[in-house]
């Protein structure tokens, strides 16, 4: 997700952002390296048992042209309207179609790279004449609920410790940019693109619809360093920016079992 921004921000291709252990050969100038300098679970509330779906089987109940199927999973809508010939099983299959193509999300960068950004923790498969059967991977939950069109079954229910927060990462961003004598953006003007873009608000929602956040923005600073390649000093800027996601961690709940008290005989003296 830094890559894409850095991307989005830049118009450099995938190929000259680096992510830290890639071990891949340096590329030409001009190019970012991102390196992982911390990454701390923190700011986590106390753990809760809650019973959450781990299961459930939705049925496609529109059958005639003109009728809608639509259901939300994980908050995104998905819906199909029947036209023609096409009956409760199509909806069915366009329905999943769809979800299937969103299991692993992808967004296209400024150079038209397209990246998988995410994916919704469940499994979806076809199930019955006209039915979908969700599954919750590991020991997550399954969040789907019914618009139109649609029924749910009896859903799996299964007692979970949950844990949510924050997860924390900071982020080192170094530039590397040949020098320009041509009138070409240079570092430093790059440098500032990124650092500046990261308090302007369509930055903040473009990151926050991808579940990121920066923190104290106002105070990234852009640090001065060299390096020496090919026997030539080259200049370099690092930033290191404090990157946050909310995250959520299911555990197999704990739960006491039957203790059977222990056998005592009372002897008199």
């Amino acid at each position: 997700m830094v890559g894409l921004w850095v991307s989005r921000e830049t118009g450099l291709a995938n190929t000259a952002i680096l992510y830290d252990m890639q071990n891949q050969p340096r590329p030409a100038l001009t190019y970012v390296g991102l390196t992982r300098r911390d990454f701390p679970f923190d700011a986590f509330d106390d753990e809760l048992i809650l019973e959450v779906t781990t299961a459930v089987t939705l049925t496609v109940t529109a059958a005639t042209a003109g009728e809608t199927a639509a259901l939300v999973l994980f908050g995104t809508r998905y819906a199909f309207t029947l036209t023609g010939a096409d009956d409760a099983e199509a909806a069915r299959d366009a329905l999943l179609a769809a979800i299937t193509d969103d299991l692993c999300r992808i967004v296209t960068s400024a150079d038209g790279t397209d990246f998988a950004v995410g994916f919704q923790p469940c499994t979806c498969t076809a199930t019955g004449a006209a039915s979908l059967t969700f599954a919750g991977l590991g020991l997550g939950p399954v969040r789907v609920s019914v618009v139109e069109g649609c029924s749910l079954g009896t859903p799996t229910l299964a007692d979970r410790s949950v844990q949510t927060g924050l997860r924390r990462a900071i982020i080192r961003l170094d530039l590397y940019w040949p020098e320009r004598q041509d009138g070409f953006d240079t570092i430093d003007e790059y440098a500032e693109v990124l650092r500046s873009s990261l308090q302007r608000e369509d930055t903040a929602w473009w990151l926050a619809s991808r579940g990121v956040g920066v923190e104290q923005q106002a105070s990234i600073t852009i640090q001065e360093a060299s390096a020496v390649s090919g026997g030539a000093r080259q200049r370099r800027k690092i930033m290191d920016v404090v990157f946050n996601a909310q995250s959520q961690v299911y555990r197999t709940a704990q739960t006491l079992g039957t203790v059977t008290p222990p056998s005592v005989e009372i002897i008199a003296p």
